[in-house]
């Protein structure tokens, strides 16, 4: 898991301070010291370390029902194909309420 180790931390206490302690996948709280960074775009497929293309979530959510099940995945926005902008792609917070990821590290409502 080399790519954990070179994970920007400023990219990833952005996300988790966007995300406020919760599962962005699932909205329950989160353990502050042990949470996965799930890149939307994956790495392999050209993502980023951005706030825009990053999820805080629980290992179980990240690894069970982001990985596992990558339709319902794409369709919510938790996984994004390779020739889309995360910018562009909202996601399903906490499965329910849509809302955009940007680049500042923050939840847009408006579009």
């Amino acid at each position: 898991m080399d790519w954990v180790l070179n994970l920007d931390k400023k990219v990833r206490y952005i996300v988790g301070t966007r995300a406020e302690g919760k599962c962005e996948f699932c909205g329950l709280p989160l353990d502050e010291e042990n949470w996965d960074f799930h890149h939307r775009k994956l790495k392999s497929r050209g993502g980023k370390d951005t706030p825009e293309n990053g999820i805080a979530c629980h290992h179980f959510c990240h690894l069970v029902k982001i990985h596992n099940h990558p339709k319902i995945s794409r369709e919510n926005g938790f996984m994004v194909v390779a020739q889309d902008n995360p910018l562009e792609v909202p996601i399903f917070l906490y499965g329910a309420i849509k809302t955009f990821l940007t680049a500042d590290g923050n939840y847009r409502f408006d579009a």
